[in-house]
């Protein structure tokens, strides 16, 4: 059982996956192998220790929690001891997911809620957990004048002190002080691409692979893309933010059906598609890794459901097309992004490369541990029947895992993969900054570039493109399989100055001198 465990609720970094199995060599090679009459083959058929996995299974996939007022009432009464209000409210977060609908719990953690913002004098968030507790039937009349006196309170400091600078507006001063403007792009945005700007363009070479140039001369500061994750999975501990757009300590409403997930509105619980087929299951406790590929097969049948359908046949069709042209060298990105089946289709055919080591050796169980929790799933379960379809998911999660593994970034507490932000090449010296405002990416002009350039962008934090050329190369080989030849990693080709001085200095420093004289040897070459 620990096995599982640690990869779908790891207590550390050490403990991501600790599965046992044979050591794959070459993962890519299982992915989409074909028997004697051209149908996927099983790839976990050969792990060791199947039934014990079958067997382990039932209780992780066990119903998670419900709504329970015992214990939203414990989690307001923890709450309610903590003095620390931006601690606190996570327990009244807590209590609100935990709070059975029309149930005078929820009228009260909003009211708590209220009485954290005011502490943290964030008061517009608190008259709006005022009203949303006030407006509630339930909630006591013996605490109204408590909660107006509060109300009272507040409005006379802010009008007498003002309201200190929340983090979205220090980020739109941001903004404002490096460009002029609110969060936008710079310039006319791309038609088939709406996130991008329409002064680049994506191209592709053997040498590069996908990559974005410049179509113009573009002056530095100029925003040219503002991307919005396609996946993006933060730690299930974190309890103060949407689960659509990331927004913090905001006047979250709770989803009514189960205690895994909030939303800043109405307009963000039905802006996400992933929610419906998560909702009440035990997807949204596990780690955010495992979540991650889960969502990725998520995002896929929801691209091909129709009417509630799950369309399987034309997505099976769709990958088969895929590959048919990828060994044909045809293959190419589609051409939008426009809706849910183009950006599914635009993931699929991202760049995959080797994985690291560590996942090398367990890969095989990590799709089965993802196949196996999905089928636990019954709209899932009932879509892929035949063994022939869910040959087909397992291949389809290999598939997936490698994209991820290639192209998202992040660490232990969140990992987040954009679309056109995976074209963006690497250097050590990149042309291209971002900044990260809740579930969106930010990409700037560092500096003046000229037409036809390429845009790169960083793979690394800032204290790793500190360190030494052969340090950055290692973690870049080891995280994404790649030795970096950038303008300032690529070893230095010689010239035939260079190589007529390295000549003359080896005969001068065989020869027999002074300290002096070697000195000025020295400094004369």
């Amino acid at each position: 059982m620990e096995r599982i465990r640690n990869f779908l609720w790891p207590r550390s970094a050490a403990e991501y996956i600790d599965l046992v199995e044979q050591p794959v060599e070459d993962p890519t090679a299982i992915i989409w192998k074909t028997d004697e009459v051209g149908e996927y083959v099983d790839i976990c058929g050969s792990l060791i220790e199947v039934n014990e996995f079958n067997e382990e299974f039932q209780e992780l996939i066990e119903k998670p929690v419900e709504k329970n007022n015992k214990l939203s009432t414990m989690k307001r009464r923890f709450g309610n001891l903590v003095l620390c209000p931006y601690a606190a409210l996570d327990f009244h977060n807590e209590s609100l997911r935990y709070a059975e609908i029309g149930s005078i719990h929820v009228a009260l953690a909003y009211a708590n809620r209220a009485s954290c913002f005011f502490e943290l004098e964030l008061y517009d968030q608190m008259a709006v957990n005022i009203v949303l507790a006030t407006s509630d039937e339930t909630f006591p009349k013996y605490l109204l004048p408590k909660i107006m006196e509060l109300k009272k309170t507040a409005d006379s400091i802010k009008k007498n002190v003002g309201q200190e600078e929340t983090y979205e507006e220090a980020f739109a001063a941001w903004v404002k002080r490096a460009i002029g403007r609110e969060p936008q792009l710079s310039y006319l945005a791309s038609k088939k691409h709406p996130c991008l700007a329409d002064v680049v363009e994506i191209k592709e070479s053997a040498q590069y692979g996908r990559y974005i140039v410049s179509k113009y001369e573009l002056p530095a500061d100029q925003i040219i893309l503002i991307e919005e994750y396609y996946l993006n999975a933060a730690d299930v501990k974190k309890l103060r933010s949407c689960a659509t757009c990331s927004k913090e300590d905001n006047n979250f409403i709770a989803c009514e059906h189960c205690t895994g997930a909030m939303f800043c509105d109405k307009t963000c619980q039905n802006r996400n598609e992933l929610h419906k087929w998560e909702c009440n299951t035990f997807i949204t406790s596990i780690y955010n890794r495992a979540r991650t590929i889960i969502y990725s097969i998520l995002l896929a049948i929801e691209a091909y459901t129709e009417n509630g359908r799950i369309n399987v046949n034309e997505l099976m069709e769709y990958v088969k097309e895929m590959l048919d042209k990828r060994k044909n060298g045809t293959d190419k990105l589609p051409e939008s992004t426009l809706d849910s089946k183009s950006k599914y289709q635009f993931f699929l055919k991202l760049a995959i490369c080797d994985l690291q080591s560590e996942l090398k050796e367990t890969f095989t169980s990590l799709i089965y541990v993802t196949f196996s929790l999905l089928m636990s799933v019954p709209k899932i379960e009932a879509a892929f029947k035949s063994e022939k379809e869910r040959n087909f998911l397992m291949h389809l999660i290999g598939h997936h895992i490698l994209v991820i593994s290639t192209n998202a970034f992040g660490d232990e507490d969140k990992l987040s993969l954009g679309l056109i932000e995976s074209l963006f090449n690497h250097s050590c010296k990149p042309n291209i900054d971002r900044k990260q405002f809740l579930n969106k990416q930010y990409y700037f002009i560092a500096n003046k570039v000229g037409k036809g350039v390429q845009l790169f962008i960083s793979y690394l934090n800032t204290e790793a493109l500190k360190t030494s050329s052969t340090n950055r190369r290692q973690i870049l080989f080891r995280g994404f399989g790649f030795i970096c030849n950038c303008i300032i990693c690529a070893p230095k080709v010689p010239t035939i100055f260079d190589k007529c001085n390295r000549k003359v200095f080896n005969i001068l420093v065989n020869r027999f001198c002074t300290q002096e004289e070697i000195n000025e040897i020295h400094e004369l070459l």
